[in-house]
Parts: C-alpha cells; structure tokens; sequence
C-alpha cells in the first residue's frame, strides 16, 4: 500500500511537470527534478525503499529546488505534488 502511494504521487508529479514543458515555459531545474522523481517511482515500483536505493551520505534535493522557485499560483499545483510525493517517500523511512 505505502509502495502504491509513493508511486501513484510520482506518477501525478511527472504529469504535472510535463504540463509545464508542453505549455513551453523554461525550466533550467526540471530535469532534475523528474530524474529525482522517475528514480524514486522506479524503485517504488520494484517495492524497494528509494531514499536506501540511493547510498549512504546521498538526498533527494527536488523538495529544495521546488521551494526555491515555484511560487506562482500556477506553479504551486506543481509544488504540491511534489509535496505529496514527500509525504509518501516519508512514510517508508523506515523499510
């Protein structure tokens, strides 16, 4: 069920940024931010928790980059996304 969320949230994020690239607005951080998300989405998938996936002394910094420069009413549904994949990824701290 966790698994299901995390990758139902990622799915919902990378639809989203895609919206943003087809309406031709320029994103210098999208890329990788959808790298972060399809990472974690394909790890989710395979039920493997993607914050050990990723190494020791290695972190997710999508959250970082969003807070930075989303901030218009229109960006925020993309921010609120990638919020919801957060939530998601939290609840599997701890497999």
């Amino acid at each position: 069920m966790k698994y299901g969320a995390l990758v139902s949230s990622t799915i919902e994020a990378l639809e989203e940024l895609e919206n943003f690239e087809i309406h031709g607005s320029s994103y210098p951080w999208g890329e990788s931010i959808r790298n972060q998300i399809e990472f974690i989405k394909t790890h989710a998938e395979d039920k493997k928790n993607p914050v050990k996936e990723l190494g020791d002394g290695k972190t997710f910094n999508y959250g970082i980059i969003s807070s930075r420069n989303l901030t218009s009413p229109e960006e925020m549904v993309l921010k609120s996304k990638l919020d919801c994949v957060t939530e998601n990824l939290r609840n599997l701290w701890e497999d």
